[in-house]
């Protein structure tokens, strides 16, 4: 069935919605000869709004892996030569780990064109045993490169990403972080608009607002939502299909989200719950006792714990916040009424 709601792959010209300011932004940092920094939500569409911007500029050698299965630091070097080999005559099984990094640059002596190297999933050199090796080679890198080679880093968990760039402060202005927001709410609701009128059919703004209110206008969800609103109307839609459509996106979700409930300890659960229930303050008196939080200390740790399992976050403002929108839904609205 034909939709204009694309959510399973990345996106281009009339699917994909403009985040100007954002792709402004990346514009600029690449023609500046920068390197990137990009980390939100998992699904946020990194790879469409590169793509968008790489359409712009002038060609690139693109250069392109995902370390989500990277463990290693030798892993990650491993899959580098295996990307670069085509560019080189070498035998690639004498050259040592740390020189493929080093190959990154020597590649831009051999063509008149720039090098985009994008590596995905970056959050995950924390998991290597050799971290801080890794990132003096790649400081070395780095602080070596010519205007010619250019990296961009993304990351999904966005607490880990937070952890790498601004609390350890790993690879010191060395990178443009570029934060990334979402599209402005009457952006969002013309695009979903504009796409359900070109299957012939209508929805009225009021019906909009309140679900892409709830998805914090997560576009990742709001696609899926529409799709799924897509396929159970014709013609005009009515208030019933987008309860239904918001159910259905409920119910497809809620296996992960309840995962994530049995991976919580009893005091994790409890300090989340807190949090559901607006509060900001938990190592205040009254919220230790009425959540049964046993002490402040015991409340830095379940918070970082928290933070560790990417299901809450701060914003600059120490303003707590759940990550993911249609999970603190079902939290608030499905989970936290059983007890009721």
């Amino acid at each position: 069935m034909f939709t204009s709601f694309i959510y399973h792959k990345e996106v281009a010209d009339k699917n994909y919605l403009s985040r100007e300011e954002q792709e402004q932004n990346l514009i600029q940092a690449l023609q500046k000869g920068e390197n990137i920094c990009l980390y939100s939500y998992p699904k946020y569409g990194f790879t469409s709004l590169i793509n968008k911007c790489l359409t712009k500029l002038d060609s690139y050698i693109r250069i392109e892996l995902n370390i989500l299965d990277c463990r290693e630091d030798r892993d990650f070097y491993s899959k580098l030569i295996k990307e670069l080999s085509p560019y080189f005559s070498e035998d690639y099984n004498t050259i040592q780990k740390e020189s493929s990094l080093d190959f990154c640059l020597k590649l831009s002596e051999k063509t008149d064109k720039k090098i985009l190297i994008i590596i995905n999933e970056f959050q995950n050199i924390l998991y290597w045993e050799n971290l801080r090796d890794f990132i003096a080679k790649f400081e070395e890198i780095l602080h070596n490169s010519n205007t010619n080679t250019h990296f961009i880093v993304t990351g999904s968990k966005c607490n880990a990403m937070k952890e790498i760039f601004e609390v350890q402060r790993y690879f010191y202005k060395l990178f443009n972080i570029i934060k990334l927001e979402e599209a402005k709410e009457e952006r969002i609701i013309d695009y979903i608009i504009r796409g359900f009128s070109v299957g012939g059919k209508v929805i009225e703004k009021d019906l909009l607002y309140p679900i892409c209110q709830s998805l914090r206008y997560n576009l990742w969800y709001i696609n899926q939502f529409c799709s799924i609103t897509d396929s159970l109307s014709k013609g005009f839609i009515y208030e019933n299909i987008v309860k239904e459509a918001f159910e259905r996106l409920l119910q497809i979700h809620s296996p992960s989200f309840i995962n994530i409930i049995s991976n919580i300890t009893t005091y994790q659960l409890r300090l989340l719950i807190a949090i559901s229930n607006g509060y900001q303050k938990f190592s205040t008196k009254e919220v230790i006792e009425k959540y049964q939080l046993n002490s402040s200390a015991n409340v830095k740790r379940l918070k970082d714990a928290l933070v560790k399992k990417e299901i809450i976050s701060f914003d600059n403002n120490d303003v707590v916040y759940f990550i993911d929108p249609l999970f603190e839904y079902w939290f608030k609205n499905i989970f936290q009424k059983l007890s009721l």
